[in-house]
């Protein structure tokens, strides 16, 4: 019973003595706010000599990356901007206080630096000005202020080797009211943090930090410059870029082997075409018009569409008209006569006829002519003149077609 008694009067004592501790603690932090804001200028800085300087401590730590916007020209990140300084008015005797060494305070309430992003492009560039954040204060005038970032940075984005591109993008924060003399930027360990998210799209290649003194018109500013190398991620668009693109490739190679005045020639070509449409399409709706240069992406695979297009009409055409001049089997001009009997032009692009044959060179289509009308042997010299000159432009436009694909992939 007695120890009962005993337990119950221990634990009202010591409620009491919290309880009483709570309340003079409370009371002394009352107390030193109100001495410390007694005749606070909030809108002048914190400093007893007007020719001192406040150094402010910048660090930027970046959460994610969260777009690189390419119709908006825009570089979109989160993080935390760190900013320490010391406050003149704002120090005191802990052992006066109830042993008190930090109190803290609205952002509204005492100065804070007027940091600002100077090339933000959406929203307004005053970092913080609506967050209210609380600011933490030491007894000795040391400020630690965390101010949550959502910035959106104006960046000019270069897709001339999209999808292999990479952008830099660039932040500059400083004062917006006072210069250099009077708030300096300084570095801590680091000026900015690597992202602490990956982003889906982006990988972060390099980021680095400076600090400059920039004049301008009528002032001088201590600036925070924060450049940010990104690079495009290529496996995402191997498979909705690179492989359709090596589809469409293969089947316009593949119409040249196959032999003129073939159905198959203008199936496989224009299915080719298609695709590389189909896909210029994609493009144009996925990364717009609006980068500094033209995509290296949307050249390869216009210039595949014009060399494939190209060599259809010109061999279609080509072949329509050989095949009428076969009908009444006019000499072939003597110096391009002269140059197709050459063996060496033969042997480099693979020139021959066989007018025996069964299967008399399915691109000239000469056996339809020679069993529908006595042929004397000029006329067949004549013939095989004008398949080899068919057979020679087929494999110019071949040539060509692998030579500029190679020059623009390369």
């Amino acid at each position: 019973m007695l120890k009962k008694v005993f337990n119950s009067i221990l634990i009202t004592l010591i409620t009491f003595i919290t309880t009483v501790q709570s309340e003079d603690k409370y009371s002394a932090i009352k107390a030193l706010r109100s001495d410390l804001l007694k005749n606070y200028d909030r809108y002048s800085r914190p400093v007893k000599q007007p020719s001192t300087c406040i150094n402010v401590t910048f660090t930027l730590g970046i959460a994610e990356i969260i777009d690189v916007d390419i119709i908006e020209q825009t570089f979109h990140l989160s993080g935390v901007l760190i900013l320490r300084w010391k406050d003149e008015f704002l120090t005191w005797d802990p052992s006066k206080y109830y042993g008190i060494k930090k109190l803290k305070f609205d952002s509204n309430e005492i100065w804070t630096p007027d940091i600002v992003v100077f090339n933000m492009a959406v929203g307004n560039n005053w970092i913080g000005v609506d967050s209210h954040s609380i600011i933490e204060v030491n007894y000795d005038g040391k400020i630690n202020l965390r101010l949550p970032s959502n910035l959106a940075v104006g960046c000019y984005i270069d897709l001339a080797d999209y999808p292999f591109d990479k952008q830099l993008c660039s932040l500059y924060f400083g004062s917006w009211s006072y210069n250099v003399n009077e708030i300096r930027l300084v570095k801590g360990k680091r000026l900015v943090r690597k992202p602490y998210f990956e982003q889906l799209e982006w990988s972060v290649e390099k980021i680095e930090g400076f600090l400059h003194d920039v004049k301008g018109f009528e002032s001088h500013k201590s600036v925070v410059e924060i450049d940010i190398s990104v690079a495009r991620r290529v496996n995402i668009h191997l498979y909705y870029i690179a492989i359709p693109y090596l589809t469409a490739s293969l089947l316009g190679l593949v119409a040249f082997l196959v032999p003129i005045g073939s159905i198959y020639r203008i199936v496989f070509g224009s299915l080719a075409i298609f695709i590389l449409i189909f896909l210029l399409s994609f493009l144009a709706d996925n990364i717009g018009f609006h980068s500094l240069g033209v995509p290296y992406a949307v050249r390869c695979i216009s210039i595949n569409i014009m060399l494939i297009t190209i060599s259809l009409v010109v061999t279609n055409m080509t072949y329509q008209l050989i095949m009428s001049l076969m009908v009444t089997c006019p000499p072939l001009p003597s110096f391009l006569a002269h140059h197709l009997t050459n063996p060496i032009l033969a042997r480099i692009f693979v020139l021959k006829v066989n007018l025996e044959s069964t299967k008399f060179d399915e691109e000239a289509n000469v056996n339809d002519f020679s069993n529908q009308q006595p042929f004397q042997s000029t006329s067949r010299a004549a013939i095989r003149e004008w398949a080899l000159l068919l057979r020679l432009i087929d494999r110019l436009l071949l040539i060509t077609y692998i030579v500029v694909i190679i020059i623009y992939h390369s």
